[in-house]
């Protein structure tokens, strides 16, 4: 009768070791490919939401859909309910019937702020909604005409967005603008350290961001640059910053932001 001999501690050791190697090289691999497909899951939602905005243009005599308004109990915006993140209640749901692509697949490890338990991911230029300084006119919520858009190629729609919490000290998932304050940012999280951007014409891109190198804003709503750095929030520049120490930007900083390109050449 003859005995089957056992693995040995050698033996035991040395196969653990080859599964250890095997699986540093794997992991890797399979996070690369996970965030590549990310990133198409990604352009492709900015695609479909840019159809959609599209869609709603044609349907309200080339009029962008507003900041947001009253209605009841709610407050309605291009993505749903701001008080309750119900997407069903977006202006430009009809047009998707979907309220998962509003929210990047990539944006999904972003906190939320309290109360608020949705994650966004995607944030709209704030320039299509407020007529902001040191453009021409009062200042405030507007509507516009897609005739008002210089260059529908160049203008930034919506785009990976996180915002800014000073109260925690950290970039959250609940933001829906895209701008030039301290808080709304865009967000680098796809693989190669870029954010994915859909302009107002249907096209998307990705592109790697400058990041500020002063304090942005004034106390007590400001946060550092090293902060921003660190989680990757920075913005998408034509040209060379105007002036890199300043804490705000000019209007050929906001380059992309602008309706009027004109004043920015």
């Amino acid at each position: 009768m003859t005995h089957r001999r056992g693995f040995t501690l050698i033996e035991v050791l040395v196969v653990i070791v080859i599964i250890g190697m095997i699986a540093a090289l794997i992991f890797p691999v399979l996070a690369k490919a996970r965030g590549a497909a990310e990133k198409t899951t990604c352009i492709s939602n900015l695609r479909e939401l840019a159809l959609a905005s599209s869609i709603y243009l044609h349907d309200n005599d080339d009029m962008m859909f507003p900041y947001g308004y009253n209605s009841g109990s709610r407050f309605l915006t291009w993505w749903g309910d701001l008080i309750t993140g119900e997407a069903e209640h977006g202006l430009i749901y009809p047009y998707t019937k979907s309220g998962r692509i509003r929210g990047c697949p990539a944006a999904g490890a972003l906190p939320t702020s309290n109360p608020k338990t949705y994650t966004m991911g995607y944030g709209v230029n704030f320039r299509l909604f407020y007529n902001y300084p040191p453009a021409a006119g009062p200042v405030g919520f507007t509507s516009i005409s897609m005739s008002d858009v210089l260059e529908p190629t160049e203008t930034l729609l919506m785009a990976d967005a996180a915002m800014w919490d000073q109260n925690a000290n950290r970039a959250i998932g609940t933001a829906w603008l895209i701008g030039d304050s301290w808080c709304y940012h865009l967000h680098a999280r796809h693989v190669g350290d870029v954010a994915n951007v859909v302009w107002i014409d249907g096209h998307a891109t990705s592109h790697r961001l400058d990041y500020a190198k002063v304090r942005q804003g004034e106390p007590p709503f400001s946060v550092e640059a090293k902060d921003l750095v660190a989680n990757r929030l920075g913005e998408l520049l034509r040209y060379p910053r105007t002036d890199p120490n300043s804490p705000t930007m000019s209007d050929r900083d906001q380059y992309y932001f602008l309706l009027d390109k004109s004043q920015a050449r």
